[in-house]
Order: C-alpha cells, then structure tokens, then sequence
C-alpha cells in the first residue's frame, strides 16, 4: 500500500500532499472536523490514518471548513451504506454511497470555488438508501483539496479516481491463488478464499474502453471543446442560435437540463467557474460574458466586451480575475474583476498573434495559443498585465487548439489543430537548473565544458600548476590550501538546492529517529513562503514540515525513499505570522534543507 497517506502514532489529523503542497489531505478524525451526533471510529488499513468515521443516525453531521479552490470527500462505498446530503456554501447535492463490494472512492463536491475565501462542507446522513443496500450507514474517510486554482483541470479528478482503481486492486491482492476460472464477469461478495491457481479471465472488457454514450435532444450542437465541471455536473457550451448550455450528471451519465440563453446571446464557445457561478463566452460581435449562478441555474448578469473585443473563443480565472481570449485581428486578451463583473484592463497581442484560442494559468503567468502558421503561444505576467515573451513553434506545427498544465506546473501542453493532430510539450520552469550548492562529492568522472567563472582564482605558492594553453587561454596559479575543506565523502549521491539569490536557505542534519524539534524559527509579523525543499537520507523514512496556513495547522511532507530528492514547488506555501516552521524524524540519519523568505 505504499504511497497512501497514513498517519504515524501522535499525528492525529495531520495533513499530507497528494501530488504537490497545492493538494492537501484532512483526515476526518482532525480537529478541524466538527461532529454532531453519533460517529464512531472503524479501524481499516486502506483508510487514510487506518481509521474512518461512520454513523447510521438520521441527521449526523460533519462540518469541515477549509480555504481552497476545489474539494474532493473520500468515502468508504459499500452494501451496508445509505445516502449523504453534501453542502458546500448553501449548495446540496445527494450522494449515494451504496456498492455491491466495499471500496474508497473520492467524490468531487467544489470546483473553481473562490480561493480567497473560507468554504463551510457539511456531510449529513439522511436515513434513506438504495433499495439494494442492508443498511442507512455514511462512512467518511478524509477530505481533500487545492488551495489554488491555478492549472485548474480535469487531472485533478482523474487522479483521485486513479486511487480508487489502486484501492480496489489492493483488495484483489489479498486473493493468494485461484484454481481454474476461466470467465468472471460480475462478482457479488466474496467473504473468503483460501486457494486459487489460475484466473483465465476476470472482467475481459477493455479499461480503456467506451461504456456508454448520451445522446443530446435534438439541435444540441456543435459541442464545443472548453467545457467545465462543478459538483457532480459537466457543463457543456453549444456553439447555437440561441445559445445553449447542457448540464449533465456524469455520476448517473444524464442530461439534467439545457439552459437556453436569450438574443443576442448565442454560439457559447467557452465556460470556466468560480465561485459557485459559471462563466460563458460567446463566439459574437460584439462579445459577451454570461453569468451564471450554478445553485439556480439561472443567468444572472451579463457583461458587453468593449468594441473590437469579439468572438469569445477562451476563458481562465486566476485571482479573482476572468481572463478571456478575443478571436480577432489583433488578438486580444480582456481582464474582467470578478467581484465587480466589470472590464479593468485589455492587452493587445503583436503581429502574428491573433485569433487566440486558448488560454492556461500557471505560477503566475498566463499562457495564450493562437492561430498561427507556424503556432505560437504568448506567456503574459499577470502581476503587470504585460506580455513578457512569445514562443513561436516550429514550421508544420500550427493552430493551437488547447493548453493545458497539470498540477505539478513543470510543463505546458498544448493541442494542435494538424493533420494528423499534434501534441506539443513545453517545459516551463527550464531544462538547466543552477545548483548553488554541492554537499558532499563521491566521484568525478567526465567534466565536458565549463562556461564563465565569475571570482578570480586566487594565486599562492601552493598549486596546482598551469594547464597547457588551449586556445589561448590559461586559467593560471590556484593556492589549494584556501580551498574549503573537503571531508570523506560518506554517500555517493549530491544534495542539490536550485539557486535563488533572493531567497534564505536553511539546512539541518538528523540522526536517525530524530524527535520533532524547531526548523525554521518564527519571524514577529512576519509570513514564512517556502519555495524549495530537499532532502538527502539514509533509509527510508518519512519527513513533514509543520505549519499554519490559513488559520489551521498542518504537515505538508511526504514518504520518502533513500537518496536525494529536491523539488522547486510550483506554488509556494506561505504559513501565517509568527508560524515556526518544524523538522519531523525519519527512520535514517538524514540531511534536509529548505529555502524560503519572510515577508510582511
């Protein structure tokens, strides 16, 4: 079962990252889960912390709040569960937790919620169930979300349904040996088994593989290709006269109801949500923004792009901002406030970059495709609302469709509009990383070309000598006895730390199952934001960084495996006034090392 979160003795309700800091794990037995009623404790190793909460009693509630952009629950399906009614911020949904077999499965109840501010969950047990179920229970597991929305996607969701498929396989493994089965398609319970030899077939359908298909009333077309989601819904844009929006349930895979828009409001080509409304664009002249309440599915207020600003063809939020690409000659890129649904500002791309189609948030920048031959993308820093350069692709790579960045922000995607079709990959943090700092060096094998020295090397009577010239250059005297001190070097590996001259860096060794002790001491109104961390260790182990975001404390860390690992993070973690920023043991002696900057 390794990679899943589980807590070590003492560390009751901590938190842990699932693919970056900017995915955060609560498990429900913290203190910063509130219950009403009678929940009681289950022990199970598959659960997050060995342990989970259910209750079978009408009315039982649990309340978590947290400060993020999107939320998954993990609950615990199985015959014996009835149904939970989920509010988030006043919206309801119902969730229905019955499953012929048992097995942890997250459901996703907020997405482009608004990151600045303070989201109330509840989960109540309704006392009602599938009529195949043998029981009313709600077992909940652990909750789950993302403090930004930047690179907001779909990958989110399709990761957190890659742990349900390890759950369910982690459960088969407990099966030793089958005899002889040559067709299994459909398993009810099994309660033992004690020897099987040999599976020919267990459930033969392809996992890659359509299983259904919803067909949309008629005139429900074309489909265009930014869609959004929120709750249990996918929400699609249809490019009509008027223009149409279909809600669909994708847990039962049902259309729930098509949103008709009014004239002049018509070929919707683009939706993005934030804050518990939806966002359309539509492909007109001039162009619109329509806003959607999603409780009500209702519009709610529209807002007219200035004049030149038309055919809506993308949209991306960030900080409490719309972003929204113009299909024109110059394109164009127009801000929107969010919380006054006006126009603040609008950038005019260059020659060449018009017709944008795509738009993607990551680290602060924002990312723009356009229809160009050959294609180009322009990165805008959204600090200062300038464009800050252009990457032009090479020839036979044109019309960029689609971008997307995972949550991890290394790289770009984008999806090009060829034939056959393209998929470009952009690294957006750089290949070459400076290293500022080299702890301990095992060996030297081959060193190929050195670039420029920056300090002068100093001379004395102690030297290495002159390197024969090449191409006239000659390095000169080096003095060894000012050199630093080497020491025997014990492991084989480096420690590498990416060099940021603006920023601190602190590093510690431990001994072997070190007790938790201050790292980072507390700055008075002072905020610490942590950029980089790293580690270098002997065995394996697990470390955490302690710290206070948003009013609550938590462990950011990870599991860790002997040898060295470094990471820049994508959205730096920025912990409360006067935090103190903590070191966690691991089973091996180990080197750790973070770098980080206070702030007001």
């Amino acid at each position: 079962m390794s990679g899943r979160p589980v807590k070590s003795p003492g560390l009751q309700g901590s938190l842990t990252s699932i693919s970056s800091p900017n995915v955060l794990v609560v498990d429900v037995e913290s203190a910063e889960v509130t219950k009403t009623g009678s929940w009681t404790v289950v022990s199970d190793v598959d659960a997050v912390g060995s342990s989970y909460r259910e209750s079978a009693v009408t009315d039982d509630v649990l309340s978590f709040s947290f400060g993020g952009s999107a939320l998954w629950i993990r609950f615990k399906l199985g015959p014996d569960c009835g149904k939970a009614t989920v509010t988030i911020d006043g919206t309801a949904m119902e969730v229905d937790l019955y499953n012929a077999l048992d097995a942890y499965k997250y459901v996703s109840v907020g997405v482009g919620l608004d990151e600045t501010a303070t989201h109330t969950v509840t989960i109540k047990v309704e006392g009602t169930k599938n009529p195949s179920s043998s029981d009313y229970k709600v077992k909940v597991d652990a909750y789950t979300y993302r403090l930004t929305e930047e690179a907001l996607s779909l990958h989110s969701i399709e990761y957190l349904d890659l742990i349900n498929v390890i759950n369910t396989i982690n459960k088969i493994s407990q099966i030793t040996n089958i005899d002889t089965l040559a067709n299994l398609t459909t398993v009810g319970t099994i309660n033992d088994v004690k020897l099987i030899d040999q599976i020919s077939q267990i459930n033969p359908s392809d996992p890659f593989s359509q299983t259904d298909i919803l067909v949309l009333d008629a005139g429900e077309y074309p489909i265009y290709w930014q869609a959004a989601i929120f709750g249990s819904y996918l929400y699609l844009p249809l490019s009509t006269d008027p223009g149409k929006i279909v809600k669909v349930n994708y847990s039962a895979f049902s259309k729930t109801s098509t949103l008709t828009l009014s004239s002049p409001y018509l070929n919707v080509t683009s939706l993005v949500v934030s804050g518990g409304y939806l966002y359309a664009g539509t492909s007109t002249s001039p162009g619109y923004i329509v806003k959607v309440d999603l409780s009500t599915f209702t519009v709610v207020s529209t807002l007219t792009l200035p004049i030149g600003k038309d055919y809506v063809q993308a949209l991306a939020v960030s900080g409490g901002y719309l972003y929204v690409g113009t299909s024109t000659i110059p394109g164009y890129i127009v801000k929107v406030d969010l919380s006054t649904f006006t126009v603040v500002s609008t950038l005019a791309l260059g020659v060449g970059e018009e017709y944008v189609q795509a738009l993607a948030v990551s680290g602060g920048y924002l990312y723009a495709g356009t229809v160009a031959t050959p294609g180009c993308i322009v990165k805008v820093d959204l600090s200062t609302f300038t464009k800050v350069s252009t990457l032009t692709l090479p020839s036979g790579e044109y019309i960029v469709q689609t971008l997307i960045v995972p949550d991890i922000g290394d790289y770009l995607y984008a999806g090009l509009q060829t034939s056959p079709g393209h998929i470009v990959k952009i690294d957006l943090l750089g290949a070459n990383v400076r290293i500022s700092r080299i702890d301990t060096i095992g060996a030297i094998g081959t060193i190929g070309t050195i670039g420029t020295i920056a300090g002068s090397l100093p001379a004395g009577t102690n030297t290495i000598g002159k390197l024969a010239a090449n191409s006239g250059v000659d390095i000169g005297d080096v003095d060894v006895l000012t050199l630093p001190s080497v020491t025997q070097a014990t492991r084989t590996s480096l420690t590498m730390k990416p060099e940021r001259e603006d920023l601190l860096l602190k590093d510690l060794d431990f001994a072997a199952n070190a007790s938790l002790q201050e790292y980072l001491a507390a700055v008075a109104n002072q905020k610490h934001k942590v950029y980089a961390f790293g580690y270098e260790a002997d065995a394996d182990g697990v470390y955490y960084f302690s710290a206070t975001v948003n009013g609550s404390a938590f462990k950011f860390g990870r599991r860790i495996t002997k040898g060295v690992y470094a990471q820049t993070l994508v959205h730096p973690v920025v912990c409360d006034v006067n935090t103190a920023l903590q070191f966690m043991s691991t089973t091996g002696n180990s080197k750790v090392w973070l770098q980080y900057k206070t702030e007001a």
